[in-house]
């Protein structure tokens, strides 16, 4: 486990992959640790190559908690936001951009592809529009841009992203749509071919990720 002193505060980071002018940070969502993104999905990608990087956010797993800045009730901050209300928080996504920058400036990075889900997807564009320098490439998945303007996620899409995780056991469909995100992810890092298997193995809880390259 490491650890950097960044913007007041000390965030904790793996590293997978030899040092590589080809690295790539991957940032977590909201409360989520850094350990998903998966070893196996890490490992993967350092063996194409990359040097991966990925990280707990501040008030996540072993980085700092800012304990004496609690933040507020989401419903009180939804409220808020849909009545154009003023709320007070301890910092915005802007601070975690900060935050992600003075990581890779600790680590003497100049320029990163970043992938971001949820929240880190918020994160890795705002970091995209204002260190445009620091960005290779980006991929922002299960996210938004935040605009309050712009048009919500059908129904069915949200009923699909609120429904409790998939039984291995019992939901092959549900499993299947993970598997279709693996892909996604890997093609847009140009790391597969048109030969590719992902399969689950059912009986011990957990998926298995084969890729075959030309």
């Amino acid at each position: 486990m490491n650890e950097v002193s960044t913007n007041n505060l000390y965030l904790h980071y793996d590293i997978f992959g030899a040092e590589h002018e080809n690295t790539i940070l991957l940032i977590s969502g909201l409360g989520t640790q850094m350990i998903h993104w998966r070893d196996l999905f890490c490992q993967m990608l350092a063996k194409r190559g990359f040097r991966v990087i990925r990280f707990d956010n501040r008030d996540v797993g072993l980085s700092t908690h800012l304990h004496d800045q609690p933040a507020p009730e989401l419903g009180d901050l939804i409220h808020a936001t849909q009545n154009g209300e003023n709320i007070k928080i301890a910092y915005t996504l802007h601070d975690m951009v900060k935050d992600t920058v003075g990581l890779l400036d600790a680590l003497a990075i100049d320029q990163v592809h970043i992938i971001g889900r949820s929240m880190g997807g918020m994160i890795a564009q705002l970091m995209a529009s204002t260190y445009p320098k620091r960005v290779k490439t980006l991929i922002s998945i299960m996210s938004s841009t935040g605009n309050p303007t712009l048009p919500s996620a059908p129904s069915d899409v949200m009923a699909l992203l609120t429904r409790p995780s998939p039984d291995p056991h019992l939901d092959r469909t549900g499993f299947s749509c993970i598997n279709c995100t693996l892909q996604n992810i890997f093609r847009a890092l140009g790391l597969i071919s048109t030969k590719m298997r992902i399969y689950n193995l059912f009986q011990r809880n957990m998926t298995a990720v084969t890729i075959q390259m030309d």
